[in-house]
């Protein structure tokens, strides 16, 4: 069996778990950034996308600054 080690008050698989679900966020937001609508059902949906991402990214920080897990570390690899 081995040993769980926590990160703030989160078990690590958790936490790696969220921050790699919020670095995937990260990359569809940049990409959401530089999208450029072609046709009216794009330009319709690319704000509600780059909302629907944008509150993603808010939530997972949130649940993460909840438990106490130093984001920036874990991002640069300090875990």
């Amino acid at each position: 069996m081995t040993q769980m080690m926590n990160i703030g008050q989160l078990p690590e698989d958790v936490v790696r778990r969220d921050i790699e679900k919020l670095i995937r966020l990260m990359g569809i937001k940049r990409e959401l950034k530089n999208k450029i609508p072609i046709n009216a059902l794009e330009t319709t949906c690319l704000p509600i996308q780059r909302e629907a991402v944008a509150k993603e990214i808010r939530d997972v920080v949130r649940y993460l600054r909840k438990w106490r897990v130093n984001i920036k570390a874990c991002v640069n690899g300090d875990v």
